[in-house]
């Protein structure tokens, strides 16, 4: 976008520039979003924090998007940064990062609206923001229905108890499995949930 313009005016909404001469836009305004605008919607979306996650990481990735705020280090001190924008909402930085980063590795046209985004962000962190990997491990909670603690746990390696059905099982398991079976409970690992 040409944001070359023969004026400038400050509107509600951030800063418009006069365009003249340029396509479509010849002889408009453009609506031009600034730092104060990204805080206003974050501070209306905080309201409803916990159940806004994608809310605020579709908000980051749009203000990143738009060149509005900068991700970690800063490359021109005059610019705000994803941090700077935590802070004017009043959330730590890492939480907003989280944000951000999960709706990055899943837009919109990708999400599993079935599955929280708790079990998003974890499958992302998972697969080192691998998002064709991320997608297999939430088709392994949509196939075995596991919540946040057993996918936490399945995720660690450490323990998983649950229904799997007999294509799922390696061949070996399958060939121990009555001919009738359709599946079988599975307990692997230590069990950390008794003490």
């Amino acid at each position: 976008m040409d944001r070359r313009g023969v004026g400038l005016r400050r509107g509600r909404y951030g800063a418009v520039y006069r365009v003249a001469g340029v396509g479509s836009q010849a002889g408009g305004w453009i609506l031009v979003p600034e730092f104060i605008d990204y805080v206003a919607r974050g501070i209306a979306l905080k309201k409803h924090r916990d159940t806004n996650s994608w809310d605020f990481g579709d908000l980051l990735v749009e203000a990143v998007g738009e060149a509005v705020i900068q991700v970690g280090r800063p490359t021109d001190p005059e610019q705000p940064t994803l941090a700077a924008l935590a802070r004017e909402w009043d959330v730590r930085p890492q939480r907003a990062s989280e944000w951000y980063l999960t709706a990055k590795c899943f837009p919109l046209n990708i999400r599993k609206p079935d599955i929280s985004w708790s079990h998003h962000d974890a499958a992302r962190r998972a697969s080192e923001d691998s998002t064709s990997n991320a997608l297999e491990l939430l088709d392994v909670v949509e196939r075995l229905k596991l919540g946040i603690e057993d996918f936490t746990l399945y995720l660690k390696g450490d323990y998983f108890h649950g229904y799997i059905e007999r294509y799922e099982l390696p061949q070996r398991l399958q060939s121990m499995l009555p001919n009738s079976a359709r599946g079988a409970w599975i307990t692997m690992g230590p069990d950390r949930t008794k003490d």
